[in-house]
């Protein structure tokens, strides 16, 4: 069983937000005294914590509902966000995830995609999984391609094979395919 003192916290998402270009903050919206609010040129995210299921839909309706009079306030005309409601159920007595619960919740996707999140921990790689939605695409990783032929020619060398033989072996192979030893 994991420890509370494990579990992320809003300013633990937070910190995975502003790292990705969000502006960020964490306050009260309407009836709520703690919501993540964070916003980019493309989306709002009202992230908040709970600790049970009970209520999980009314929370979720009542976020989405604050979250959506933010954004029609805005005076900026010209911004057009996704919003998301993102609800971290921090608990870590929990035994089961109500997944007929978070299908329900999830599935809705009028006015705001919502996101339901168990008992995340503060490791970056788990945050980062969570929050993958939100984040923006990553660059494809730059691979270097080598030629296969110059990875086995460094490695016989540096087993002790004689040089000469390995070039011998290998110029063969590059021009029949097989390989003669004299």
């Amino acid at each position: 069983m994991m420890g509370t003192a494990a579990l992320a916290e809003l300013e633990d998402l937070q910190g995975v937000l502003t790292n990705a270009g969000y502006r960020c903050q964490v306050g009260p919206l309407g009836r709520f005294s703690r919501i993540l609010l964070a916003e980019n040129p493309y989306a709002l995210v009202a992230g908040v914590e709970t600790e049970s299921w009970g209520k999980l839909v009314e929370l979720v309706s009542d976020v989405q509902s604050e979250l959506t009079h933010l954004a029609l306030r805005a005076e900026r005309m010209s911004v057009r966000w996704d919003l998301y409601v993102l609800v971290h159920v921090r608990n870590p007595d929990l035994q089961s995830v109500e997944s007929v619960l978070l299908d329900r919740v999830e599935s809705d996707t009028k006015y705001a995609r919502k996101f339901v999140r168990v008992n995340l921990t503060r490791d970056e790689s788990v945050l980062d999984r969570a929050l993958r939605p939100f984040l923006p695409l990553r660059a494809a990783a730059a691979l270097e391609i080598t030629d296969p032929v110059d990875l086995l020619r460094a490695e016989l060398v540096e087993q002790g094979v004689d040089s000469d033989l390995v070039e011998h072996a290998l110029g063969q192979f590059v021009t029949t395919g097989e390989v003669t030893i004299p």
